[in-house]
């Protein structure tokens, strides 16, 4: 401009955040475990982990950046009035990085 030069700096586009979760299905029989899911995604990608049901709690992993693991527990199935029995089978989520993943528990 009226002669002179001026330089015009652009900041680059932040990064698509993508995510992969795997596995996106689980499966225990009634006595439960632990698990783990791994997320995928880039360095600067925020996710968080939240369990929906009171019967699996998240060990560790309820948050990260970049790719990551998620360790979970699933209680024993329990009969409510016999402790000693499998209850009946049922079915939670838990949401990881924005993706659903789907617990079957089996009363067998």
């Amino acid at each position: 401009m009226a002669g002179q030069s001026f330089t015009v700096t652009q900041q680059a586009a932040a990064p698509a955040c993508t995510f992969v979760v795997s596995p996106t299905k689980l499966s225990e029989d009634w006595k439960g475990g632990n698990d783990s899911i791994t997320v995928t995604a880039p360095s600067q990608c925020a996710w968080t982990a939240v369990s929906q049901v009171g019967w699996i709690t998240i060990k560790s992993g309820t948050s990260g950046s970049g790719s990551g693991t998620v360790q979970l527990t699933v209680d024993k199935n329990q009969n409510k009035e016999d402790g000693d029995a499998p209850g009946s089978s049922r079915t939670g989520t838990v949401t990881v990085a924005r993706q659903t993943v789907t617990v079957s528990q089996s009363n067998k």
